[in-house]
């Protein structure tokens, strides 16, 4: 069986090397934000980043107080909402 060697080269200011740019950034960003958020949540607790679910004051809407009050205060349901945000 021979192997077949790519030797095509890519032009980087071409639409397909600027798509292929960005497609790679965006990887890098998601591989970020995968270690980042996971990382902070478990350190710092669930108010360590506001707008978790859409913007710090929807957050203190739907759940009655803010993030950062959950976290002081009630530390099970805080680490319901590390948790829950895990599995998301």
């Amino acid at each position: 069986m021979r192997s077949m060697a790519f030797t095509q080269t890519v032009a980087w200011r071409s639409p397909l090397g600027i798509a292929i740019i960005l497609f790679l950034l965006y990887g890098a960003l998601n591989i970020l934000f995968a270690i980042v958020v996971p990382l902070m949540l478990h350190t710092q607790g669930v108010g360590a980043a506001p707008g978790l679910i859409l913007s710090a004051d929807a957050d203190g809407s739907l759940l009655g107080r803010s993030l950062g009050d959950i976290a002081r205060s009630e530390p099970r349901l805080n680490a319901y909402l590390v948790s829950f945000m895990d599995t998301m």
